[in-house]
């Protein structure tokens, strides 16, 4: 059995390897070595031109990516745009929200109370709160209402 070898280059210097170990791309060729032809081999020249169809179609695929990266652009850019619109709207959303809580605030410091509702000893504590004197023949729970300023 006969073995083909072929030198290829190591580094400064050559290395020996079975012909049918050489791998074009990872493998280089020393100095003046040549592969030989086997029998059952076939070399071809063949050169490929593009036909127009096949111009047609790459024209075709290059516009369709130009208009999905148009359309990319387009879109990133009402992304950008909503999002901004979003941070807006929970600007105003909290902002409203915070003004409807004042005015709850608010609202509640001039609601009238219902005195009426509170016991007799409550009513006390709330005219001593407010440095209204109680006379002392008043004892009736409609007594003290009646001593609470009219809001």
């Amino acid at each position: 059995m006969l073995v083909n070898t072929v030198k290829i280059k190591h580094g400064e210097s050559y290395r020996i390897i079975n012909e049918s170990d050489f791998k074009h791309g990872q493998h280089e060729l020393y100095e003046g070595e040549k592969l030989s032809a086997a029998p059952d081999s076939v070399t071809l020249d063949l050169k490929v031109g593009i036909t127009p169809d096949l111009q047609k179609t790459i024209d075709d695929m290059k516009n369709e990516c130009q208009r999905v990266e148009n359309n990319n652009v387009q879109l990133k850019a009402l992304l950008v745009e909503r999002e901004a619109t979003e941070a807006q709207l929970r600007g105003e959303l909290k902002a409203a929200l915070e003004s409807e809580s004042a005015l709850t605030e608010q609202l509640a410091k001039y609601e009238k109370v219902d005195y009426s509702k509170l016991k007799v000893d409550e009513i006390k504590e709330l005219l001593k709160s407010k440095n209204i004197e109680i006379p002392p023949d008043v004892k009736l729970k409609e007594d003290l209402l009646a001593l609470l300023p009219k809001e």
